[in-house]
Parts: C-alpha cells; structure tokens; sequence
C-alpha cells in the first residue's frame, strides 16, 4: 500500500489525537522522512494535517479534489487489494475496469470527470460531460451472485441513500437503472458480469455509476435538453467526490445482503402506479406499472387486463411515446 493513505490511515485511526511522526514511523516500519514527505505531499494535494509541536500530527480535513489516496481510505474496508485509477478523462470507466480485471485484479475502482466513450445499456452511449463524476468499481464474488437486476437495484438504492443522508437531496429511480431529479435524468446504473467459462461461475461484477452533478459547460445539447438535468444548481459547502463514491460503495454492500431490498426500492422508483410504453417483438405494449416482483422484474398491467413481467435488459421504459430517446 501507498505511504500517503497508510499514514491517513493511521492519522484517521487516532479519531483527532495528536500522535508523533515518529510514533507512525515505527507503526508503519518507515522512517521519519518518509513520514514528513507523505505529510507534505497531502498538504500540497489539499488535506489538512496540522503538525503541534511537542504533540505530533492531527487530520483536521480532507481534500475535496479527486484523490486516489482518499478513495482508498474510503473504500479499503470493502476492498482487500484494489486497483485504484483516477483520470480527468477517460473513455469508459466500466472498460477500464474490465481490462484491470482481466489483468488479475482482485478489485478494480476507476474514477473519471468525464468520459469519451460512456456506455449505458444494450450497447447504448452514455452523455459524459466535464461537471460529471463518473466511475465504475468491480469485485470478486464470494458465493451466490444476484440477477443483474436486483445488482442494479442495490446500486441505485446506494445512490439514493448517499444524496439523501449528505445534502437532503431526495432522488427517484426510474426502473432499473436511470437517476431521476426534478422530472429529468440525472445519472445511470450500468451492471456487468463475467462469466468463467471453465467453471460457469461468476467471476467478477462490475458496477459503473454515471452522476450529473452540476449543469455541464455550455448546458446539455439540444437533443438531450428536454429530459437531462443535473443535481445541484451550487454546489453544496460540504461536496466531497470521494465521501460519497465511498459512501455509495459502502451502501451498495450493504444494500446486496438487505433482505428488505425490492420493499425499499419500490418506494423510490419512479414509474410505479404510472403508464408506461414499451416495446417487445417489435410490439408496442401501453399499461400501467403496477409491482416489482422478488426477481426485480417490473410488473406492468396492460389495458385489458393481462399483466406481463419485465426482465431487466429486456425492454426500454418509456413514460409516454414523446419519450422514446435514450441518453444512458
């Protein structure tokens, strides 16, 4: 592990005590110049790391810069080994996740400020502008995997829960996989996994998380301006990117053992008790979305009287035909 985060780490531990340069030098079998020059450096990069003579070293604050050491003090509780990137542009965090890997990582975190090549469901771009957090986290599963839906369900639910306990911010979820703020889309879910063909196991899933969080440079284009939005008109004093990517990861494991999941998520998704049009076979259906069953499937009473179950991956929801455009 980096210097930098095993001196947050042991800094975050002392919970606002002082403790020597020395002390962590002997902890983190370093020396003390390795110390001083790992507190130097997160000072320069926007932590607040008071130094009291006679006392030692206090962690006053955080840097609010994307920082791949502050993620790792975020997320390493969840993560034994995680191979963590940072770029201020990238093609897709999902892809990069995918190559780290398949590379033999036994975790992977990416996180990008903007995306070239975002992708969304079914083959779909994802709109990826400056002003965006966008990143993807994938893991090794231990045990039985859940459907791809109910994994979308639990990360959408995460992200619901970190907006709401940090800024007050209450989200909605359009089923499975769209962010909804103030009647427009400001965020997508996209779920993967890889399948081991030698032993038909899962052998890792990958969560990408696209979020926007203020009005891009120049507002969205004229093809998107009509149903995409963003979550805050100012940022809030206390936004940190990396508080929440870590708070939303923490969530999303909790969320995956939570036996209440699908009762939790119904209360925030969007479309329930509204009409909906989809498509199937080439056949557009018009009904009513009226449950979400134990699998995640969305349940639609169609006019007539006939209810059909919606698989995640089968169809695109659309709330009325005007609609019918994708932007995850």
């Amino acid at each position: 592990m980096k210097t930098g985060f095993l001196v947050l780490k042991k800094l975050k531990e002392q919970g606002g005590d002082p403790i020597s340069g020395q002390e962590i030098a002997d902890e983190l079998g370093l020396s003390r110049n390795a110390i001083w020059k790992a507190i130097n450096s997160l000072n320069e990069r926007g932590f607040s790391i008071e130094s009291i003579p006679r006392k030692g070293y206090i962690l006053r604050d955080i840097t609010k810069r994307i920082d791949d050491d502050c993620l790792s003090l975020e997320v390493y509780k969840y993560f034994d080994e995680v191979k963590l990137d940072v770029y201020k542009k990238s093609q897709s965090t999902n892809s990069l996740c995918k190559e780290n890997m398949d590379k033999g990582s036994k975790a992977s975190l990416v996180v990008s400020l903007m995306q070239e090549n975002g992708r969304g469901r079914v083959g779909r771009t994802f709109y990826s502008p400056r002003g965006g957090l966008y990143f993807s986290f994938a893991y090794r599963p231990e045990g039985r995997v859940m459907d791809n839906g109910l994994l979308t369900i639990a990360a959408g639910l995460s992200v619901y829960k970190a907006f709401l306990e940090n800024y007050g911010i209450e989200l909605d979820i359009k089923w499975v996989n769209d962010l909804i703020y103030r009647d427009k889309k400001v965020g997508g879910i996209l779920t993967e996994a890889s399948l081991n063909l030698e032993t038909g196991l899962v052998d890792y899933i990958i969560c990408g998380i696209g979020l926007n969080i203020k009005n891009p440079d120049g507002g969205f284009p004229d093809d998107l301006k009509e149903i995409a939005g963003f979550i805050f008109e100012k940022m809030p004093d206390n936004f940190n990117p990396n508080v929440l990517i870590g708070q939303i990861i923490r969530n999303y494991f909790v969320y995956l053992d939570d036996p209440n999941l699908i009762e939790k998520y119904k209360k925030v998704c969007y479309n329930l008790g509204k009409e909906v049009y989809f498509t199937r076979n080439n056949i557009e259906y018009h009904g009513l979305a009226k449950d979400i069953n134990e699998k995640g499937e969305l349940i639609v009473s169609l006019y007539g009287g006939k209810d059909i179950n919606l698989s995640f991956g089968e169809v695109k929801i659309r709330g009325k035909r005007s609609e019918d455009r994708e932007i995850s």
